[in-house]
């Protein structure tokens, strides 16, 4: 029982990196005394301080369709660090002989997740670890990431497949992010 390895080991940081590049572009911005900001690398987001004086950043948390009945949530910073990053497989996926997969791979059975959550928001005060929680989540699937969440007080958002549409479901914790559009 001896293996070989014909290629040298390799690690995908893609579950962090933009998250990862977000901290790091807010440090530089703070080094040089900018505190007042709003962060965009692939579609992740890193918000700090005021849009204007008395004015929070908002962000909208994207449905998987044009439906208004899907609904868009505004998330509002109240003026404190809040990074904002998702995963979802409504945007990133393949198809194989008319079946439609997760671009996630569950490391447990070796196959893409298959699952009712279309996308999960987490929110985060650091960006690379709201982008690897997203990531987790999408693999963990609706209740574990709920009951996840619960426990650690985590903010997170899940859009799910519910029949012909979508339902929208959210932590505890996530409610005090929440504004009216």
């Amino acid at each position: 029982g001896t293996m070989f390895k014909s290629h040298p080991v390799t690690l995908d940081y893609s579950a962090i990196a933009k998250g990862y590049g977000l901290d790091r572009v807010a440090a530089l911005l703070e080094e040089h005394g900018l505190h007042d900001y709003l962060v965009e690398i692939g579609g992740e987001l890193l918000a700090c301080g005021e849009k204007a004086p008395g004015q929070e950043w908002r962000v909208g948390v994207e449905a998987p369709t044009s439906s208004p009945d899907a609904g868009l949530q505004a998330i509002g910073n109240s003026g404190k660090r809040l990074a904002i990053a998702a995963s979802g497989d409504y945007l990133n996926f393949f198809e194989h002989e008319g079946q439609r997969y997760c671009h996630e791979i569950d490391p447990a059975t070796g196959w893409p997740v298959q699952h009712s959550m279309v996308a999960v928001t987490v929110l985060h005060d650091s960006a690379a670890m709201a982008d690897a929680l997203a990531t987790a989540m999408m693999v963990m699937g609706p209740e574990a990431s709920l009951d996840f969440a619960s426990r650690l007080q985590l903010p997170i958002y899940l859009m799910l497949r519910a029949g012909s549409g979508y339902q929208a479901r959210y932590s505890d914790a996530f409610a005090a992010y929440l504004r009216k559009s």
